[in-house]
């Protein structure tokens, strides 16, 4: 497993850079990611647990999705460009891919503590950024992913795909 999260921190790099760089991510990365996150997966525990906790994940963005179009088409009175105006495709389809990566309490954790992160960072250099108005939510997000998959590398007990160490690390504090 080490060579695929040393992979994994590669392909995740590659879509900070892009996204931050240019807005856009060359959509060869998306299954790239997805088949190194189900590896994982379904080598850490039986798949039909893991397969549940997927489409868990996937029902959570979906459902995110659907407020932030209900909210867009709300203030806009259209669904005509929704998206790449209110959230990029590449944003969408990384966030699917992230659904494979973690743990029901991990990818909730991940997924609210990272947008969170992402505008707060994007608050602080926006005022340097000339070019580019939309936030880079891919790339921020893909930067949050390579710091917990190295503190994964380094602390052993530290298992995304595991809610019970994130359960434990919540009663140690």
């Amino acid at each position: 497993m080490l060579i695929a999260s040393i992979l994994n921190i590669v392909l995740l790099s590659v879509i900070v850079f892009q996204d931050i760089k240019t807005r856009t991510i060359n959509w060869l990365l998306f299954p790239a990611l997805a088949a190194l996150f189900i590896l994982k997966g379904v080598s850490t525990k039986p798949v039909n647990e893991y397969l549940t906790e997927c489409l868990l994940n996937i029902a959570f963005v979906v459902t995110q999705l659907l407020v932030l179009f209900g909210y867009y088409y709300s203030r806009k009175n259209s669904a005509k460009h929704f998206i790449n105006s209110a959230i990029g495709l590449g944003d969408i389809a990384f966030l699917f891919v992230i659904t494979l990566a973690f743990s029901n309490l991990y990818f909730i954790a991940f997924y609210l503590i990272g947008l969170i992160l992402s505008l707060l960072l994007w608050l602080i250099i926006r005022p340097f950024v000339t070019e580019k108005e939309t936030i880079p939510l891919a790339g921020l997000l893909a930067a949050f992913m390579i710091l917990i998959f190295l503190f994964e590398l380094v602390h052993g007990h530290f298992e995304i795909l595991n809610n019970y160490s994130l359960i434990g690390m919540i009663n140690g504090l």
